[in-house]
C-alpha cells in the first residue's frame, strides 16, 4: 500500500491564499500615511482659519481702540 503525503512545498500562490485567509490583507486597506496627511492637512487648515480670525480680531479691535481715541 503506498500513502502519497500531501504536497507542503511553499508556493507564492499557496502563501497569498494563506495571507488572505488569516485577513491580512484586510489590515493593509487603510494606508497609515495618507491617514496621517489627512489629519495633519485638516489642523493645518484649522490653523490657517485661527490665523485669519486673529488677525481680524486684530484689527478690529485696533480700529475700535482708534475710533473711541479720536473722539
Amino acid at each position: 500500500m503506498t500513502v502519497f503525503a500531501a504536497d507542503q512545498t511553499p508556493t507564492p500562490s499557496k502563501f497569498l491564499r494563506n495571507c488572505e485567509e488569516m485577513g491580512l490583507f484586510h489590515e493593509l486597506s487603510k494606508n497609515p500615511f495618507e491617514e496621517a496627511f489627512k489629519k495633519a492637512s485638516e489642523e493645518s487648515k484649522n490653523l490657517e482659519l485661527n490665523e485669519v480670525c486673529v488677525a481680524y480680531l486684530d484689527f478690529v479691535l485696533r480700529v475700535t481702540s482708534l475710533d473711541g481715541f479720536c473722539m
